[in-house]
């Protein structure tokens, strides 16, 4: 089809007559995509309250969905339940501090909207 369409259009820039061939049925023929390996992802970790296994059984269907990925459940403290002591939350925030290790673990950090300073 390729060379025909490439004849005609040569015989139209120089005015010739052009045969169009007779029309034939027309039939599509989806190409399957080259199977490949899925990328590698990093491992993600799951947050998840003990007293919401329907949370858990819902995010898993859905990362199940994602080719390569591998996740895990992490237990969170349910602070309704628990004391969480003040030796585990922190009482401040550095971004200078959050931008080196984004840019450095994300590679960069491009993907998480971090650019070079």
């Amino acid at each position: 089809a390729t060379k025909i369409l490439t004849s005609m259009a040569k015989r139209l820039r120089s005015k010739q007559s052009v045969d169009v061939p007779a029309k034939r049925p027309a039939t599509f023929v989806a190409k399957k995509p080259a199977a490949r390996e899925p990328e590698l992802l990093p491992s993600a970790l799951v947050l998840n309250l003990c007293r919401r296994p329907d949370r858990w059984d819902e995010v898993q269907g859905r990362l199940r969905q994602v080719p390569g990925l591998r996740f895990e459940r992490l237990e969170a403290v349910d602070g309704s339940t628990e004391v969480i002591g003040d030796g585990t939350v922190t009482t401040s925030w550095s971004t200078a501090n959050n931008w080196r290790y984004v840019t450095k673990v994300f590679e960069g950090g491009e993907q998480c909207g971090y650019t070079e300073k």
